[in-house]
C-alpha cells in the first residue's frame, strides 16, 4: 500500500526559534514512522507572512535527516549549519537504521547511463538501473534482487521518502488525481469521521492545512476537489487543532478503521 502525507511548507512557520522547529518536525518524523506512511510530500503554501519556500525545503532537509541510517548520515548530510539544533530531534529508534538484512540505505555518488556508483558507508559499488529515479541521493537497495527501490517499493515497512512540491496543494492533488490516489482532506468542516464512509485504497493521500490556513481557506470548492473530507474531532473545544495534532488524530483513526 502506498500512504503518502500532504502537509504545508509552513509548518513550524509561527516559531522562530529553530529547536522548536527541528522538535516538532521530529514528532511529524515520529508519527509517519509509527503508523507506516511511506511518502510525505510538503506543499507550497501561498502565505505572504513566511517564507515558505525557505520553511518548506528546511522541513524536507530534516526530515530526510532523521529518517536516514546513521551509517550514511555523515555521507548524506555534510557539516549543515542549519542542522546546528537537530539535537533537539526526538529520536526515532526504528529497526531499519540497524537491520540491513534484506535492504539498506544507500547514498548516489556517481550516475551513470545504466548504472549508479552507490556507498552503504562501508563500501562502494555499482548497481545497474533500468529506469529513472527522482532526484535524490538516499535509496534502498534490495541485497537479494540487486536492485534500488523508493521506500513504498519495499515488501515491508523501510522508511519514508519526502518531497517538496513547490507549487500550492491544489496543483499537487490536480496531480495525484491522474495517478489515481484516493484523496483525503482533513477540516473542520468535513464529514463527521463518525459518519464517513472511506473508502480502503491501494493509494491513499492525506492532505492537512496550515495553523493559519485550514484546506478550506487554500481552495476553492475544495470538498470537490477531493474523494472525501473528514472531520476527526468534530465536537472540538479548542478554536484550532495544530497540524502536528491533527496528524496524530487523523491516523490513529484511520488505522484504528484498518485504512492505512
Amino acid at each position: 500500500m502506498r500512504k503518502l502525507l500532504l502537509i504545508p511548507s509552513t509548518f513550524t512557520g509561527e516559531k522562530r526559534d529553530q529547536k522548536i522547529r527541528i522538535f516538532l518536525i521530529s514528532q511529524l518524523a515520529r508519527a509517519i514512522v509509527n503508523f507506516g506512511i511511506n511518502e510525505v510530500g510538503i506543499y507550497y503554501d501561498d502565505d505572504p507572512k513566511f517564507n515558505s519556500h525557505g520553511l518548506g525545503r528546511f522541513i524536507l532537509k530534516v526530515l530526510k535527516y532523521l529518517n536516514t541510517p546513521p551509517y550514511i548520515r555523515k555521507i548524506a548530510f555534510p557539516i549543515d549549519k542549519e542542522l546546528k539544533y537537530i539535537g533537539s530531534a526526538l529520536p526515532l529508534n526504528v529497526y531499519y537504521h540497524k537491520d540491513r538484512t534484506r535492504y539498506e540505505y544507500v547514498y548516489i555518488l556517481k550516475r551513470e547511463k545504466d548504472k549508479f556508483y552507490l556507498t552503504n558507508g562501508e563500501e562502494k559499488f555499482y548497481v545497474n538501473v533500468n529506469k529513472k529515479y527522482r532526484k535524490t541521493n538516499i535509496l534502498i537497495y534490495d541485497k537479494i534482487n540487486k536492485k534500488l527501490l523508493y521506500p513504498h517499493e519495499t515488501e515491508f515497512y523501510f522508511g519514508y521518502e519526502v518531497f517538496y512540491y513547490n507549487k500550492t496543494l491544489e496543483e499537487l492533488i490536480k496531480k495525484l488525481k491522474e495517478e489515481n490516489f484516493y484523496l483525503m482532506a482533513t477540516s473542520r468542516y468535513g464529514e463527521d469521521i463518525k459518519n464517513a464512509k472511506i473508502e480502503k485504497k491501494d493509494k491513499i493521500a492525506i492532505a492537512f492545512g496550515s495553523f493559519a490556513r485550514g484546506i478550506e481557506d487554500m481552495i476553492k470548492d475544495w470538498k470537490e476537489k477531493f474523494d472525501i473530507s473528514i472531520n476527526i474531532c468534530p465536537d472540538q473545544k479548542l478554536e484550532t487543532i495544530r497540524t502536528e495534532e491533527a496528524i496524530y488524530y487523523t491516523l490513529s483513526i484511520l488505522h484504528y478503521k484498518e485504512i492505512i
